[in-house]
């Protein structure tokens, strides 16, 4: 998988669903096991974080300015609440439509290449915000905020694939990380490219009908 253009980070205030229950995620800490998608419960391997005052985001670093992802609009409660995460972090998606477009069932969709789906846009920057990074031993998802969405992925391709922005994004918000950081192996889905991500959320806003059928493409289980 060839692209790697990720900065995923969570905005605080996000609810990630743990061994103890829902925790907010500035309260997450290394060792702390989340409940991840895929494997159960894993342990966190290292949390980071940045604070970017509205000043910054509104005249140094417009492109940092986290996406809100309303509540509901990638279904019954996904996510239960407004959902504020930094525009490389990616969503993952089940549905069909990625089946017959991309020979797989599971996709990852990065939250910039959402913006004018079902109201995803630009958050408000109001007061700043702070954005978290959590990693494990692997590439992971987790549930935040009741959607599924990843973890931090610095693999091999995803640091040796950024281009001169995302990698400079990536520093931006995280410097104490460098390309010596551990790797960790494969990314847990295909990530689409913006053009892909562009064909398939136009495909599902052609083939969903209402808020009742959006169930289908984004679900909290297996």
């Amino acid at each position: 998988m060839k692209n790697g253009n990720v900065t995923p980070c969570f905005v605080q205030g996000t609810v990630l669903l743990t061994g103890e229950g829902e925790v907010l995620v500035e309260d997450i800490k290394p060792g702390q096991r989340v409940i991840t998608y895929d494997r159960g419960m894993q342990k966190v391997r290292w949390v980071g974080w940045r604070r970017f005052s509205s000043y910054d985001l509104t005249f140094n670093s417009v492109h940092l300015r986290p996406i809100l992802i309303p509540a509901g609009s990638l279904g019954f409660e996904r996510p239960s609440r407004d959902l504020r995460v930094s525009p490389h972090h990616r969503i993952h998606f089940k549905a069909n439509e990625a089946r017959k477009l991309f020979n797989t069932p599971e996709v990852l969709v990065s939250a910039k290449d959402l913006i004018g789906f079902r109201g995803i846009d630009y958050g408000m920057v109001s007061g700043g915000v702070i954005y978290y990074h959590i990693m494990f031993d692997r590439h992971e998802l987790v549930f935040s905020d009741g959607l599924v969405s990843e973890s931090f992925y610095p693999g091999e391709e995803s640091i040796s694939a950024l281009n001169a922005e995302t990698m400079k994004e990536l520093l931006e918000i995280f410097p104490e990380l460098s390309r010596e950081v551990a790797l960790l192996g494969e990314p847990c889905r295909r990530i689409l490219k913006p053009d892909e991500a562009s064909q398939f959320t136009h495909v599902l806003s052609r083939e969903v009908g209402g808020d009742d059928n959006v169930l289908h493409f984004n679900r909290a289980a297996h």
